[in-house]
């Protein structure tokens, strides 16, 4: 499947930004936790003979976290634009090919998975791509989803509320994250499998994301 130049470029820009998301929340639970942070606060002020409460240890912790997590932010309002345009080429640009060849939007397909015969007369590639794009467009939900729940979350806790109590802006922040394991679990799985198809059946998925698919049967 061709790729045109408009969709490698949103491809190639949503990867980074989701890859810096990724980035921050690594550095969110590992060198800057601020539990674990906090502790070494409370302990080097300690050694100075200086007392400090294990809250206020935290908040110099997320004082030192602030800045990395700003790029949270950034990176995410990034993502948000990002779907808006995607979304924008699928209406305008008729950019729905994913849709097209997956299960949900064939009929065809649809059919192959409760009848035999007609799944053994299909070409195999296009029943797994099928398949594919199907956890493509679970995905591209999940990451609405995400930014959806991340836009919210940011105005109520920046802006003031939305009228929101603290346990429905908790329901929220547990959906951001939920979906947002879900991100990191595809990252992987999706480069793993693209680069398996490259070198193993030679689709040529990764050349294609580059080139735009024109250097086939080239030789």
């Amino acid at each position: 499947m061709q790729k045109t130049r408009t969709h490698r470029l949103w491809h190639w820009v949503d990867a980074a930004m989701i890859l810096g998301i990724l980035a921050t929340v690594v550095l969110r639970e590992t060198y800057l936790n601020k539990h674990y942070n906090a502790a070494i606060v409370q302990k080097a002020l300690a050694d100075q003979n200086i007392t400090i409460t294990i809250d206020g240890a935290t908040k110099v912790a997320k004082a030192i976290r602030g800045p990395m997590w700003e790029w949270h932010y950034v990176f995410g309002f990034a993502v948000v634009g990002l779907l808006i345009v995607r979304g924008a080429l699928f209406i305008w640009q008729s950019d729905q090919a994913v849709w097209r060849h997956s299960m949900l939007g064939s009929r065809d397909l649809r059919r192959c998975v409760f009848d035999a015969h007609r799944r053994r007369r299909m070409d195999p590639r296009r029943y797994h791509m099928a398949w594919v794009y199907c956890l493509y467009l679970v995905f591209y939900f999940a990451l609405a989803l995400a930014a959806g729940t991340g836009v919210l979350l940011y105005l109520y806790f920046f802006f003031g509320g939305l009228g929101l109590t603290k346990p429905e802006a908790h329901v929220f922040v547990d959906i951001h994250q939920f979906v947002g394991w879900f991100v990191v679990f595809f990252v992987p799985v999706h480069v793993v499998g693209v680069v398996a198809s490259e070198i193993r059946n030679k689709h040529h998925d990764v050349s294609h994301m580059i080139d735009g698919g024109h250097s086939d049967d080239s030789g």
